[in-house]
């Protein structure tokens, strides 16, 4: 009789752990540069439209 073990379970649950783990980074990190980089273009198109040189430098 052979005995079955419960850690190949234990192993995909790890992974769907650290899989949603890196979901939720990527997902932050994409909204708050997102923002940031929103509000560098605006920033540069209202320069833009005041004529004043766009400085490209962070």
């Amino acid at each position: 009789m052979k005995h079955i073990s419960s850690e190949s379970g234990q192993g995909l649950l790890e992974y769907i752990i650290l899989t949603a783990l890196v979901v939720l980074v990527c997902v932050g990190s994409t909204k708050l540069l997102g923002k940031k980089l929103n509000t560098k273009l605006k920033e540069m198109k209202t320069q833009i439209d005041q004529g004043i040189p766009v400085k490209l430098s962070p």
